[in-house]
């Protein structure tokens, strides 16, 4: 039999489970007939509020899992920053967090993974996810009914906590700054089925163009490429007509689009201005260095086990997502305009 939950009162009454919460809890702001009602509802269904589950997340040593996936591991100039301040902040506070890698194409290890973490009782506080493995496998985990905070990762199908980079808006200030300068042909680079990030920065290169009233031109848009050296340098060899500029998703992809110019000759960026999403050193260190827009991955990770403290004392309340807006570093990689 199913265990009863604060969302079964909250869909029986038609309100939000915070309403619940707060009823049970005697807390102002909800009527008495509303605390009336949900206190019947509860005891018919047998739904217990705990209060002594609160009461040990404000004190004691906590136990917490980090699910990442094989891609995000070896990414170490990106995710393994945010790996790395999430375990510093973690021992800080004199806790405790185990890493466990997952690998996104094997649905065997991901069971066997899943099955272990089954096994856990009371050791076990929180988990936290980064970046994207299988919106089924999360699932699977969110079903778990720990505490869950999503790390640069987030889908409609996912109801728990998020902490994210706010994609839309970091892409349509780099396309803004390109049209500032005069360019009006910008081509997109990322494959946006693999990343509900990559889809959103593909939003915000849209919007942008169409608030300068710019025409799309889909011969620029590459959104299914792989993101190796041999996949992007086919593509770009077979266009028809290179655009004035160039974004990509990310650093690594705009670091192998930088090598493929200067291999065919053209100068970057007096022929093709680049930008890009994500501050590492692919961006830094290009030749030129890559002009982009980058989240603070220590303050993203920062964030993310901010959020889970506060799950921890408020695990009845509505989900949120964070979103963090990245920062804007400009660089040689794109022509300026001379009417400056």
């Amino acid at each position: 039999m199913k265990k009863p939950t604060m969302q079964d009162i909250a869909d029986e009454l038609n309100v939000s489970r915070n309403t619940i919460s707060r009823a049970l809890r005697n807390k102002n702001g909800v009527s008495e007939q509303t605390k009336r009602e949900v206190k019947a509802i509860a005891e018919r269904i047998g739904y217990i509020y705990n209060k002594d589950k609160v009461e040990e997340a404000k004190s004691g040593s906590k136990h917490f899992i980090l699910l990442v996936s094989s891609f995000a591991i070896t990414q170490t100039g990106f995710f393994g920053i945010i790996i790395e301040e999430l375990k510093d902040i973690v021992k800080e506070n004199k806790d405790t967090i185990e890493v466990i890698e997952i690998p996104r194409d094997n649905i065997e290890q991901q069971t066997l993974i899943l099955s272990k973490i089954k096994k856990y009782t009371s050791e076990l506080t929180g988990i936290f996810i980064l970046s994207h493995i299988t919106n089924e496998f999360i699932e699977n985990i969110i079903n778990l009914k720990y505490p869950t905070v999503l790390i640069d990762h987030h889908s409609p199908k996912l109801k728990t906590d998020s902490v994210v980079s706010q994609n839309e808006f970091g892409t349509y200030d780099l396309v803004d700054y390109l049209i500032k300068q005069g360019i009006k042909e910008i081509g997109f680079i990322g494959n946006t089925s693999l990343s509900p990030s990559y889809r959103e920065r593909y939003i915000g290169y849209r919007q942008a163009l169409e608030d300068h009233s710019l025409a799309f031109d889909s011969s620029y848009v590459i959104s299914d490429i792989q993101e190796e050296q041999k996949a992007l340098f086919e593509r770009i060899s077979n266009l028809d007509k290179m655009p004035e500029s160039w974004f990509c998703v990310n650093s690594g992809l705009a670091f192998i689009l930088n090598t493929y110019l200067h291999s065919k000759g053209f100068s970057v960026p007096e022929d093709v201005s680049i930008v890009c999403f994500d501050d590492t050193d692919f961006s830094r260190q290009s030749s030129p260095p890559i002009t982009c827009v980058g989240t603070d991955l220590k303050l993203l990770a920062k964030i993310s086990y901010s959020r889970m403290g506060y799950r921890l004392l408020n695990p009845e309340e509505s989900y949120t997502e964070i979103r963090i807006l990245p920062e804007f570093y400009e660089r040689a990689s794109v022509l300026k305009s001379h009417t400056d």
